[in-house]
């Protein structure tokens, strides 16, 4: 042990030999200073860290290696006084490299003998700052897209607005209806586009704002039944809906539920033949009701359902889209408290499943609706 302030090597006993193969081989820097602050003992992995030869690194103190910026002298002083202390250094070597390093000290650890432990974490601190940097430019480019989605969602809406508004008068004036039909058309996907893009947009940003309160199930499925059935029959599909559970209520936005289901109803309805079911139903758990939508169409390749949800992705058998409806369905579950699954089988149909909390005590629903 050492012998006044210096280590004796010349009768290690077995605790001094497994302190010293220890001291001497670990990674990390480990540095012994006297009640001074003088460096009395360094390992090979300190002279390596501090670049400078073990002779000529005792006796010298952590100041003289210091930055300037550096509280060195505050915080020996309450190291002096708690006899501990975890933190971080910046380190100037001689050779002028600056490094960043954590460092963590206890005191006494013999009389007089104080030992601290150094890691350089320069290179993860230059990762974190990057990383760091890429996040704030990040946000700036969402706030950026946000803004500009804003603008040019309003500088589409008004001209939208009077064509629609013209086809109307043209209906009434007599002009040929197939074609007004066709600008009709044209102008609602837009306009549903636009909505997409804003939705999507909201939901990534945090942004979105949702009126939730309990919502009766059976009546939810009504309503979405009573909306999609005319889009439905215009694509010569049927749509059938088993009565929810009585008295089964979900804690959601009912407007936004209505949204998640034309989306995925829209999104069956690309893939079912012809005259085939679409079917809306419900389930209920302890905590949960679960909303499905099944339909009958070619399946999903086992490959594609990762990318199912991913924002602009398609199927190559989609005949119409952007590939936004899916991924905002996944957006709008989750704000909600839910989660969404797909079940499918090329060839026998899918199934869409999503979930939503369940609410019990209905009369003492503190949200308002």
């Amino acid at each position: 042990m050492p012998d006044g302030k210096q280590l004796d090597e010349s009768r290690p006993d077995d605790a001094e030999r497994k302190f010293r193969a220890l001291f001497e081989n670990a990674l990390d820097a480990f540095l012994l200073a006297d009640d001074q602050g003088r460096y009395i003992e360094a390992n090979a992995a300190a002279c390596e860290l501090f670049g400078t030869p073990r002779e000529e690194l005792l006796g010298r103190t952590i100041t003289e290696f210091g930055h300037p910026d550096n509280p060195t002298e505050a915080q020996w002083a309450q190291f002096r006084e708690t006899g501990k202390m975890r933190g971080e250094f910046h380190l100037r070597r001689p050779d002028g490299v600056e490094r960043t390093l954590e460092f963590n000290a206890v005191a006494n650890v013999l009389p007089g003998v104080n030992l601290s432990v150094l890691r350089d974490v320069t290179l993860r601190k230059r990762a974190e700052e990057d990383a760091q940097r890429g996040f704030n430019e990040a946000q700036r480019a969402l706030k950026l897209r946000d803004e500009v989605l804003a603008e040019v969602s309003h500088d589409l809406r008004n001209p939208l607005s009077t064509i629609l508004t013209s086809v109307e008068l043209l209906r009434l004036g007599g002009a040929p209806q197939k074609p007004l039909d066709i600008i009709k058309r044209s102008a609602a996907r837009m306009n549903r586009l636009i909505r997409d893009l804003l939705d999507i947009s909201s939901i990534e940003s945090g942004r979105l704002a949702l009126n939730v309160c309990a919502e009766p199930v059976r009546s939810l499925l009504a309503e979405a039944l009573e909306q999609l059935v005319p889009s439905a029959i215009g694509h010569t599909l049927r749509l059938r809906a088993p009565e929810a559970p009585p008295g089964l209520h979900a804690l959601c936005d009912k407007d936004r539920v209505l949204q998640i289901l034309a989306n995925l109803v829209d999104n069956a309805r690309k893939f079912a033949p012809a005259g085939s079911v679409i079917e809306l139903g419900a389930e209920a758990s302890e905590d949960e009701v679960t909303l499905t939508v099944t339909d009958a169409g070619q399946g999903i390749d086992p490959g594609h359902l990762l990318h199912l949800f991913d924002r602009f992705w398609q199927r190559k058998a989609s005949r119409a889209g952007v590939g936004l409806g899916l991924a905002i369905v996944k957006g709008l579950v989750e704000l909600q408290g839910g989660k969404v699954f797909v079940q499918s089988e090329p060839g026998r149909g899918t199934t869409f499943r999503f979930t939503l909390p369940r609410e019990r005590q209905v009369a003492n629903c503190s949200r308002s609706c």
